[in-house]
């Protein structure tokens, strides 16, 4: 018989501890999976050295500023659903939705063609207060992404 080592014990007592229970990789996968995939589909976008315009500069500002307003807000929703099980969920998936809106501005800036924005992170993180709240205020919603 060998004597554990302290390592040992203090992985066993996290991985035992009382209320924690394990998780498959098949449910991780698929409470993360879709927000993941959804920063992979912003990414992606974000590495495009131009993307499709609409013909007014009016409208096209409206269009692109509403589309980062929008597909935060959907990201903010899909890691809220990720994060269900918190009790600080709301503001983990705020804050894991602003964070990334920085990291991928900043990489958007990297991108020849592309400029990054101050003005788009704080429009990003409007979007991800707005998905947040729907859900917050939605009972519909907030009962679809309640796990099964």
């Amino acid at each position: 018989m060998t004597i554990p080592d302290a390592q040992e014990l203090h992985t066993h007592a996290r991985r035992h501890a009382p209320g924690r229970e394990q998780i498959s990789w098949r449910t991780r996968l698929s409470t993360w999976g879709p927000a993941l995939a959804w920063m992979v589909l912003l990414f992606y976008l974000s590495s495009r050295p131009k993307l499709p315009q609409l013909e007014d500069p009016s409208w096209n500002t409206l269009f692109r500023k509403g589309g980062h307003m929008g597909v935060y807000a959907v990201l903010a929703i899909l890691n809220l659903r990720a994060l269900y099980r918190r009790p600080s969920r709301y503001r983990l998936a705020w804050l894991l939705t602003v964070a990334f809106a920085v990291t991928d501005e900043l990489h958007q800036g990297l991108v020849p063609g592309r400029h990054a924005t101050v003005m788009d992170v704080i429009i990003d993180a409007a979007g991800a207060t707005l998905g947040l709240c729907l859900v917050r205020w939605w009972p519909a919603l907030r009962e679809a992404l309640a796990p099964r």
